[in-house]
């Protein structure tokens, strides 16, 4: 069994052994301004705590404080998810949030936004990240160090790796 210790942000199995994250392996490690990057994180966990809610069926009300989205911001949030919420998962369908998956032999786990599980069996794993559209989505990016693939890839194609390897590892 693996799980993410929240605060490290590292994945950790019941012996204690650490695994890399999946999006580390694709990006590298972050460069920037370490205040960005917890700000980053912080708007992902909210958005991932809304995404929970909602599938939990709370209102915005019951969602409680967040990191970095205050005010209108967690009211807006919790409409624009509620509406994708509406428009991906059937009322036979099972929602699963935050489903942490890895692989023991090679040591690498990520984590599932939204897994989705249709009354056939077939699946559906929902990054909220590859959501977004936009100019800068299609827009290369540099590797960070680290990275296991070192050319140069757009938000798209990052995500599409990361998707599939969560496909892989579920």
């Amino acid at each position: 069994r693996v799980v993410l210790e929240p605060v490290e942000h590292v994945y950790k199995d019941t012996k204690g052994n650490i695994y890399k994250s999946v999006t580390s392996l694709i990006n590298g490690k972050f460069s920037g301004n370490e205040q960005d990057y917890k700000l980053n994180r912080d708007w992902g966990n909210d958005f991932d705590a809304i995404m929970q809610a909602i599938a939990l069926g709370k209102s915005v009300e019951e969602i409680g404080s967040m990191e970095a989205l205050q005010g209108d911001h967690i009211q807006q949030a919790y409409g624009l998810l509620s509406e994708l919420y509406s428009d991906l998962v059937a009322p036979d369908d099972i929602v699963l949030t935050q489903v942490v998956v890895s692989d023991p032999i090679s040591k690498v786990a990520g984590s599932i936004d939204l897994l989705i599980v249709h009354p056939d069996g077939s699946t559906d794993i929902i990054d909220l990240k590859t959501i977004g559209r936009g100019k800068a989505y299609n827009v290369g990016m540099k590797p960070g160090e680290g990275a296991l693939i070192t050319e140069v890839l757009s938000r798209k194609q990052k995500h599409g790796i990361q998707t599939a390897t969560y496909r892989r590892l579920l």
